[in-house]
């Protein structure tokens, strides 16, 4: 089970920085906030990928082997890379709006404040 943790751990990592670099490229690129929504998700997936596959790591035999029906499968190289930068794109979103949503709380808390 210590293997898992630090699979997730690393995970949820490279998702937050995923998400942290879409919405760096989002205000940067769509100041009027012009673009459709579908367009940032795969972004998402893009850096994900572009983490992933750069950095040469994958994760998804470990994750493999904690499912015993898919213990025997090895999915190495690029394909491997890929389909771990997919996870990170799609654990992006949900940082997206627990991000979101802490935001909006503290600029709730920061109106109350100002006279």
């Amino acid at each position: 089970m210590e293997g898992f943790a630090a699979v997730v751990a690393v995970i949820l990592g490279l998702a937050l920085t995923t998400t942290k670099v879409t919405d760096f490229l989002r205000n940067v690129l769509d100041k009027s906030d012009t673009y459709p929504k579908y367009v940032w998700n795969i972004v998402a997936f893009l850096v994900g990928i572009a983490l992933c596959v750069g950095w040469q790591h994958s994760f998804v035999n470990d994750l493999f082997h904690q499912v015993p029906a898919l213990s025997d499968v090895n999915l190495s190289g690029t394909a491997g890379y890929v389909l771990s930068g997919l996870i990170v794109g799609g654990g992006a979103g949900f940082f997206h709006e627990v991000l979101d949503a802490l935001s909006g709380v503290a600029t709730t808390l920061q109106a109350r404040r100002t006279p």
